[in-house]
């Protein structure tokens, strides 16, 4: 926004951005900065953002003002790191550093835009003056601020406090009361289409609806702007109705959850509909696994690979389904204990009877199913674990080692963590594996081999053909193999289906 100069000099204070000239001459400095280093440009914004709450000698409008133009300087800068986080080449200090840049700048932008609500709730003219200007702006860009924060805090899978959820609920609902919450505006100078404080706050409900826990980083990323494109197509009320799929009470520290009982009424209750969003998720997957292309007018912010889209979609489709996903298996409340080793390599090895390269991990099963389990993990110097790691899992007191995938991760705390395990394979066995001539470990996960059974075959991505057959050694015999379908693919490992086409 062009905002500066609009208030006279009787409106500046003891802040170092506080005169406009200094202002425009440092906010310059950092978009400059921006394209070049966007870590050291949030850090230089986050220094000015973090004493304008304390600053009392700055009118409310001037204050206003200046939370905006930070907040309009830094806004390329923290989507380039968004990005660079996601995509670049990074060991886990520079990572660790990238995710404290963003989150303690989006905590500061939040504190900062609170603190100038906060004052116009105690000050009647200067509110009727931020209304007239820019108070639903100000109500939308602290939400999406809250956003931004959420999402930051999703890619190391939380936690996410109560207090948020709080936040940002009473901002909307204060936004509700002062009647501007459904007004159009535009959130950043040169975004497309228009968004409402409603919106703002829609998102963020719409974002924990999809579980995000599920996902991979980069698909968190992939999720919300699909999200984004379908916004429209999601529907916040007040009004109690059969479509509703998902409900929130504002005003309390809780995120939104499914709506499987009517809830206890309150001045703060709140319904979202999804299931319209759901049915053209449905069409534009349909749309880009027969394609491999994503239409022109879906903004994406980057290319993707057609399977990593489809998966989100598919994801998101069963998120925003009226009709619950259903377990396919009863689960069963236990406390046992697990040893837990991780990578394809090294669980090949502990197959053949090898004592592998890893000290390996205790975990702690609170339940268990014929499709998995969930287990308590600590986090302590531990960073390996997250969606989509391949673990061999050996339980207390027995010699035989499980394998799976880790499919959902949530950290309850800094030191421990919650994740969810499906099981691909309760009697694995290492083999070996030709194909062009070479020999590769491979894992059955099936526990035996006959002529026209199918076989689920865990290898190295880079041996998967999707004509070539190979040849498994197992236990002294071998088998020909000719490949199906990828039923499932990580980092360093993929699972095919593949049919016995010969023993001998």
């Amino acid at each position: 926004m062009a905002l500066l100069g609009l208030f006279g000099k009787k409106d500046w204070g003891d802040h170092p951005l506080a005169d406009p000239k200094v202002a425009r001459e440092s906010l310059d400095a950092v978009l400059r900065a921006g394209g070049a280093n966007p870590v050291l440009a949030l850090e230089d914004v986050s220094v000015w953002l973090e004493p304008l709450p304390h600053a009392d000698n700055i009118s409310l409008e001037r204050r206003a003002e200046m939370v905006m133009q930070l907040d309009d300087a830094a806004a390329a800068a923290a989507r380039r790191l968004a990005r660079e986080y996601l995509t670049a080449a990074r060991n886990r200090s520079q990572e660790f550093r990238y995710w404290q840049t963003a989150t303690g700048y989006w905590r500061k932008l939040i504190a900062a835009y609170e603190n100038c609500l906060e004052r116009a709730e105690g000050n009647p003219k200067g509110q009727a003056l931020l209304n007239k200007l820019f108070l639903p702006l100000l109500y939308a860009r602290l939400l999406n601020a809250y956003g931004a924060l959420l999402k930051w805090e999703q890619f190391r899978y939380g936690p996410v406090e109560g207090a948020l959820w709080q936040a940002a609920g009473c901002t909307y609902l204060r936004a509700a009361q002062a009647r501007v919450a459904a007004h159009p505006l535009t959130l950043y100078a040169n975004w497309p289409g228009e968004t409402s404080v409603e919106r703002e706050y829609l998102k963020l409900l719409v974002f924990h609806a999809a579980s995000m826990n599920n996902l991979l980083p980069l698909e968190i990323e992939l999720a919300e702007r699909l999200m984004a494109h379908f916004m429209s197509l999601f529907v916040l009320t007040a009004e109690s109705s059969p479509e509703n799929v998902y409900w929130v009470d504002a005003g309390q520290a809780q995120p939104p959850s499914r709506l499987l009982r009517p809830p206890v009424p309150t001045p703060g209750l709140r319904y979202f509909r999804t299931a319209a969003a759901g049915k053209a998720m449905e069409m534009l997957r349909a749309t880009i696994a027969q394609t491999g292309q994503v239409p022109a007018d879906v903004a994406l912010g980057g290319q993707y690979p057609a399977e990593t889209l489809v998966r989100v979609l598919d994801h998101l489709a069963l998120c925003c389904s009226p009709t619950p996903p259903q377990r396919h298996h009863d689960r069963h409340q236990v406390k046992s204990l697990l040893a837990v080793i991780h990578g394809r390599k090294e669980i090949a090895l502990r197959l053949e009877g090898e004592s592998g390269t890893q000290e390996g991990e205790t975990w702690v099963a609170d339940d268990v199913s014929l499709g998995g389990l969930g287990a308590q993990v600590s986090l302590v110097a531990n960073d390996w674990i997250k969606v989509g790691v391949l673990v061999g899992m050996r339980p207390e007191g027995g010699d035989n080692w499980l394998v799976g995938v880790v499919r959902r991760f949530g950290r309850e705390n800094n030191n421990t963590g919650a994740v969810g395990v499906e099981t691909l394979g309760r009697s694995p066995r290492a083999v070996t594996v030709e194909c062009l001539g070479k020999t590769h470990h491979g894992i059955l996960l099936d526990a035996a081999l006959s002529v026209g059974d199918e076989a689920r075959l865990l290898i190295d991505p880079a041996l998967w053909e999707d004509f070539m057959p190979v040849v498994v050694t197992c236990d002294g015999s071998q088998a020909k193999l000719r490949p199906g379908v990828i039923l499932a693919q990580g980092e360093d490992f993929l699972v095919g289906r593949y049919q016995v086409a010969e023993i001998g």
